[in-house]
C-alpha cells in the first residue's frame, strides 16, 4: 500500500508538471499571436489616409502663409507658400472641386490673398502668384465665375497700366499669363458666353480683345517692337483660331 501511494503521488506530480508545461506553451503561443496581430494592425494603419479634415487644415495653413497682410509672412515665406500651392494644384487640382470644404477655402481665403498679391512689385512673388492663378482657374473655373471675372479685370488693368510703379516686366508677365489662359481649349468661347452674354457681368471678352488690339497696333506705329506687342499679337491669333475652330465644328 505504501508503494501504491508513492506511485500515485509521483503520477500526480508528473501530471501537474505536464499541465504547467502545456500552460506555458499556450501562453507563449498566445504572445506570438498577439505580436503578429499588432504588427499586421500597424501595417494596415500605415496605409490608411488621413482624410479630408487633415487635408483641409494643411491647405488652410498654406493659404494663410501667402497672406500679404500678416506681419509674420515675409517675402521668403510667401514665395515658398506659393510654390507649395503650385505643387498642390499640379497634383490634385481636379479633385479639390469635389469637396465643399476645400472649394470654400479656394473661393474665399485663397482668391483674396492671390488678388492682393497682384499689387506686389516683387517680381519673383508676382510670377509665382500668376502661376498659381493659372493652375487654379484652368481646373476650377467652373466653380469660380465671380473670382475669374475679378482676376481678369485686375489682369487687364495691369497690362494696360501706365503707372510708373507697374514695370515693363510685370506687364509682360501678366500678358503672358493671359496668353496661357487663352490657349486653354474653349476658354475664349467661355469668356464670351459666361460674361459678355450675361447682363450682370462685365464684357470681359470685349475688353481683352480691345486691349490686345491696342497693344498690337503699337507695333505698327512705332519703330521698335517689344515683347508685349508680340504677345498681344499671339493672343489675338489664338482668339481667332479658337473662333475658326468653333465655326468649323458648327458647319460639320
Amino acid at each position: 500500500e505504501k508503494a501504491k501511494s508513492e506511485v500515485a503521488e509521483s503520477s500526480e506530480e508528473q501530471l501537474l508538471e505536464n499541465s504547467h508545461e502545456e500552460a506555458e506553451v499556450e501562453e507563449e503561443q498566445q504572445q506570438v499571436e498577439n505580436e503578429e496581430f499588432s504588427s499586421r494592425s500597424i501595417e494596415t494603419d500605415s496605409y490608411v489616409p488621413y482624410g479630408i479634415p487633415c487635408i483641409r487644415e494643411l491647405f488652410r495653413f498654406l493659404i494663410s502663409l501667402c497672406n500679404p497682410h500678416d506681419p509674420q509672412n515675409n517675402d521668403n515665406i510667401i514665395h515658398i507658400a506659393l510654390n507649395l500651392l503650385t505643387v498642390v494644384f499640379e497634383v490634385a487640382s481636379d479633385n479639390i472641386g469635389n469637396f465643399f470644404s476645400l472649394t470654400s477655402l479656394v473661393k474665399d481665403e485663397l482668391c483674396r490673398n492671390l488678388f492682393q498679391l497682384l499689387n506686389t512689385d516683387r517680381l519673383p512673388i508676382f510670377a509665382a502668384n500668376l502661376q498659381v492663378c493659372f493652375l487654379l482657374f484652368e481646373s476650377l473655373r467652373y466653380h469660380l465665375k465671380f473670382q475669374l471675372e475679378n482676376y481678369l479685370i485686375k489682369l487687364t488693368d495691369i497690362i494696360g497700366s501706365e503707372n510708373i510703379r507697374v514695370t515693363y516686366e510685370i506687364r509682360e508677365l501678366a500678358l503672358d499669363n493671359l496668353l496661357q489662359m487663352l490657349r486653354v481649349p474653349g476658354f475664349a468661347a467661355e469668356l464670351y458666353i459666361n460674361y459678355d452674354c450675361d447682363l450682370y457681368c462685365a464684357n470681359i471678352f470685349e475688353s481683352i480683345t480691345k486691349l490686345l488690339s491696342k497693344n498690337a497696333l503699337l507695333a505698327i506705329a512705332g519703330t521698335t517692337i517689344y515683347g508685349t506687342q508680340l504677345l498681344s499679337l499671339d493672343a489675338l491669333i489664338t482668339i481667332i483660331s479658337s473662333i475658326e475652330k468653333n465655326c468649323t465644328s458648327y458647319r460639320k
